[in-house]
């Protein structure tokens, strides 16, 4: 019974706070109980394309929090990254070719934050060609934060704009996607990791 509880809090730190998945069937096997449900939830790519059209339509939120909770969500599902790693972003961890046709993101620790395990530390290549949609956002989030940076290479796509190294609230940008993400699946157990489960 405590094993559920605190699997319950901690779905909902996921759900607030992003905060990373973790494997539950070792804490259940110590608990000597069954395990629970297996999730292996899959965001497909029409619900990726609609969540990408509902921000872009969301006029409650800034133009800049617009371009940037896209890029959030096309790291998410075209990269594979983890929401901390694609929150954490610089423009200085972006590869790509002049039309964007190959792109490389060079995940690692930053100042704002490390990656989960020193295996993190990665290059992830993409692995389909993006929609021009999907380039003409990543673009824009690109030339905001390298516009702000003002000669400081540590600047986030994240920026808040009024402050050079402060970040947009990531409760709020996580709670906002994650309360999306459920509107567009209609399933209330979907979570922003899921995004990662199709990423091959």
């Amino acid at each position: 019974r405590l094993v559920g509880q605190l699997q319950h809090f901690h779905e909902f730190l996921v759900t607030y706070y992003c905060v990373e998945d973790t494997e539950w069937g070792g804490i259940w096997a110590t608990a000597r109980t069954a395990n629970k449900r297996v999730s292996a939830n899959l965001v497909t790519y029409c619900e990726y394309e609609r969540m990408l059209a509902a921000i872009a339509a969301d006029l409650s939120l800034t133009p800049e929090n617009r371009t940037q909770y896209q890029t959030l969500i096309i790291t998410l599902y075209r990269f594979g990254l983890r929401f901390g790693e694609a929150y954490r972003l610089q423009p200085r961890h972006f590869q790509f070719s002049e039309d964007y046709s190959d792109i490389i993101i060079h995940v690692t620790s930053s100042v704002f934050g490390t990656t989960k395990t020193e295996a993190g530390i990665r290059n992830v290549y993409g692995l389909e060609q993006l929609t021009q949609r999907e380039i003409d956002v990543l673009k824009l989030c690109l030339e905001a934060a390298e516009a702000a940076t003002l000669d400081d290479q540590q600047t986030g796509l994240m920026t808040q704009h009024t402050s050079q190294r402060g970040l947009i609230d990531r409760g709020r940008a996580s709670y906002y996607l994650n309360q999306l993400l459920k509107r567009v699946t209609g399933d209330d157990s979907s979570h922003l990791h899921h995004f990662r489960h199709g990423f091959a």
